[in-house]
């Protein structure tokens, strides 16, 4: 929303929105929520009532804004008209619910769900969400959104040209190919005694980015170390 130069009140309105979007899933079985594997048919009818359920929540809670029931009512529709509840494409979808679909199409991407084999690091889920420019999502806000974020979104593990591993603690503004990292392994991917931090934008170009890496890869847990 700041990236997209949106003023404070609408700022507000979509985080509200973004906090509520799945307060629908409250009504659903949490069996089915909490399903490994793949859903049903008719499993994944019963998921999708959960769009329905949380605009009738919001309808029964006072000092909602209405953009607020628009984007949990819309964040499940696509560009293309392939989405649901409704099926409309981009000119029926408001801002916030294209803002929302993209947002929670990356969360969905990137955290351990119980019906997925693995879930994806940022970088690959960036990737991913590219390739749904113009087809899934609207191409002007999905470039907006790895600009937000950066080709390696906070959180992103990294090997650098050095051999050494690192994770992907802070974008910088104006150099987002030049993150803050924290180096946690060495060029023989062993862990250092202790973590040192890095602003690559100020590095001199010494220390490049080689590649981003699979989450967990080498037996790094990030929640743990981010705790």
């Amino acid at each position: 929303g700041r990236h997209l130069g949106l003023g404070r009140s609408d700022i507000d309105t979509l985080a509200l929105g973004g906090m509520l979007l799945d307060v629908g899933k409250t009504k659903i079985p949490q069996k089915l929520i909490q399903k490994p594997g793949k859903l049903t048919r008719e499993e994944f009818s019963i998921i999708k009532n959960h769009v329905d359920f949380g605009v009738h929540i919001l309808t029964a809670s006072k000092g909602i804004p209405h953009k607020v029931f628009r984007m949990v009512a819309t964040h499940h529709e696509r560009a293309n008209g392939r989405g649901y509840p409704m099926g409309v494409d981009t000119s029926e979808i408001p801002l916030f619910g294209r803002i929302a679909g993209i947002v929670d199409t990356y969360d969905a991407l990137t955290t351990k769900r119980p019906y997925a084999k693995r879930h994806l690091s940022p970088h690959e889920a960036i990737a991913l969400l590219y390739s749904y420019k113009n087809t899934t999502f609207q191409k002007e806000l999905i470039e907006q959104f790895i600009q937000t974020v950066g080709l390696y979104p906070s959180g992103s593990l990294v090997e650098l040209s050095s051999g050494e591993v690192a994770v992907i603690i802070e974008i910088n503004a104006l150099r987002r190919l030049r993150p803050n990292i924290m180096v946690l392994l060495d060029e023989n991917k062993k862990p250092y005694s202790e973590f040192k931090a890095i602003d690559l934008s100020e590095t001199y170009e010494e220390i490049d980015i080689k590649r981003g890496l699979p989450a967990n890869s080498f037996g790094i847990k990030m929640d743990e170390i981010f705790l």
